[in-house]
C-alpha cells in the first residue's frame, strides 16, 4: 500500500480532521452487473453501515454532489461519470477509482470488447488521477501502481447467504458439476473429463451459467443452461443444488492472475465444493486436498480428480467444511470494512470552502 505525500492533510492523520468519510457517491455504468453489486455496492453499504454513513449510487447532480465526501467510480467510464468526476474535482471532493480487473492488459480470448476504443488509455488516466485507486488483489495492486500514486488492496468479501449445513448439502447422491463466468473463458479443454464423467454417470448433472455457455450451447453439450444471473440469483440457484461440484477452469495469463478468488467464496458459502485450475488467485486464498482441489490444466488429471470425487462423499464434506471454516473467517464483511477503511485513511482531507460557497450559491 502506498501513499501520496504532500501538503494535504489526511484522514488518517491525528488530527480533528481524523474522521472517517460517511458520505459516499457511488457511479455505476450499469448497477445491476454482478461485479458491481459484490464488489462494490454491498461491501460498501457494509462500511456505511459501519460508521453511520450513507451510500447514493449515481448519476447524481452538481448538487447532490454537495453531499458527498467521496466519489467512488468503477471500470469503463460512462461520460457522464467522467462529467461528474470533474465536477467532484471543481468542488473539492476525494475520488476513489477502484479496479477489480487488469483492464488495460485484456487477453485476446476475453469477450467483452470496450464501448469505447479509448478506454484502456482512460482508465489509466482515471488512475493516475484519483486519490486513491483501490484493487481486489495484491497482484493487481502491483500492476496499477505502475500508473496510479497511490494505491490501496481492498479485497473482496462475501457475506453467506444462508446457513449452511455440510451434511445436508454433500450426500451420498449423484453430483451436480456447475461451470459458471460471466466472461469468456478458456474452458474447451474441460469438455472432455466433464461430458466422459457424465456418460460414466449418467445420474450426474452439468449446470453452465453465463456467457460461458455459448460455447458449449453451440457444440450441443448437454446441460442445463443459465444466463448471466445476479448475485442473489446465482446464490438461489446453487443453494438448491444438492452435492454440487464448482470447477474453474482458468489459464495463467496476468489478467487471469490479477483476479480475485471471490468465486471460490460464492460456491463454498452455497454449499459447493470448489475444484479450480493450479493458477492463481486460487493458489494464494485455498489449500489443496484442505479447501478443494488445485489442478493443472490437463483434462485426464481433471477426468480422474472429478470422477475420485464424485464417488467420495466423506471427502467432498470434509473440503466443503474446511472451505466454509476459511471464508467465514477470511473473506466475510468485516474483512471488506476494515479495508476500506484503511483505504479511506489515504484520502486527503476534501476541500471544504469551495463547496460551502456552492451550496449557498445554490440555495439562492
Amino acid at each position: 500500500m502506498m501513499r501520496r505525500h504532500g501538503g494535504h492533510d489526511y484522514y488518517g492523520c491525528t488530527s480533528p480532521h481524523s474522521t472517517l468519510p460517511k458520505n459516499i457517491v457511488l457511479l455505476a455504468r450499469n448497477p445491476l452487473l454482478p461485479c458491481f453489486k459484490l464488489r462494490l455496492a454491498q461491501p460498501l453499504q457494509w462500511y456505511c453501515d459501519a460508521v453511520g454513513g450513507a451510500l447514493r449510487i449515481g448519476p447524481c447532480s452538481r448538487e447532490e454532489l454537495l453531499w458527498a465526501d467521496v466519489v467512488i467510480l468503477q471500470r469503463e467510464p460512462t461520460p457522464a461519470m467522467l462529467q461528474t468526476v470533474k465536477e467532484a474535482r471543481e468542488l473539492g471532493i476525494n475520488v476513489v477509482y477502484d479496479m477489480d480487473d487488469l483492464l488495460t492488459g485484456l487477453p485476446d480470448f476475453l469477450a467483452f470488447p470496450f464501448a469505447d476504443k479509448n478506454a484502456p488509455e482512460v482508465i489509466r488516466t482515471l488512475a493516475a488521477g484519483a486519490d486513491v485507486t483501490t484493487c481486489s488483489t495484491a497482484r493487481l495492486e502491483r500492476e496499477m501502481a505502475k500508473v496510479a500514486d497511490v494505491t490501496a488492496v481492498v479485497p473482496n468479501a462475501m457475506a453467506a447467504p444462508a446457513p449452511i449445513e455440510v451434511e445436508e448439502k454433500q450426500t451420498d447422491g449423484p453430483c451436480t458439476f456447475v461451470l459458471a463466468a460471466s466472461d469468456t473463458v478458456q474452458s474447451g479443454w474441460l469438455r472432455y473429463p466433464l461430458t466422459r464423467l457424465l456418460r460414466k454417470h449418467p445420474e450426474s448433472r452439468l449446470v453452465i451459467v453465463g456467457r460461458v455457455g455459448k460455447d458449449w450451447q453451440d457444440k450441443n453439450i448437454p446441460a442445463d443452461y443459465y444466463p448471466l444471473l445476479s448475485p442473489e440469483a446465482f446464490s438461489g440457484l446453487l443453494l438448491s443444488l444438492r452435492n454440487a461440484v464448482g470447477v474453474i477452469p482458468l489459464d495463467d495469463s496476468l489478467f487471469s492472475a490479477c483476479k480475485s478468488a471471490i468465486k471460490f467464496y460464492h460456491y463454498s458459502l452455497c454449499g459447493v465444493v470448489t475444484v479450480a485450475s493450479k493458477v492463481p488467485p486460487y493458489t494464494d486464498e485455498m489449500t489443496h486436498g484442505e479447501t478443494g482441489l488445485l489442478l493443472e490444466n490437463d483434462p485426464q488429471e481433471w477426468l480422474a480428480a472429478l470422477e475420485e470425487l464424485a464417488g467420495a462423499t466423506d471427502k467432498r464434506k470434509l473440503l466443503l467444511a474446511k472451505a466454509l471454516r476459511w471464508c467465514h473467517k477470511n473473506a466475510g464483511p468485516t474483512r471488506a470494512v476494515e479495508a476500506w477503511k484503511k483505504a479511506f485513511h489515504l484520502l486527503p482531507r476534501p476541500g471544504g470552502e469551495l463547496r460551502e460557497t456552492t451550496a449557498k450559491g445554490s440555495q439562492k
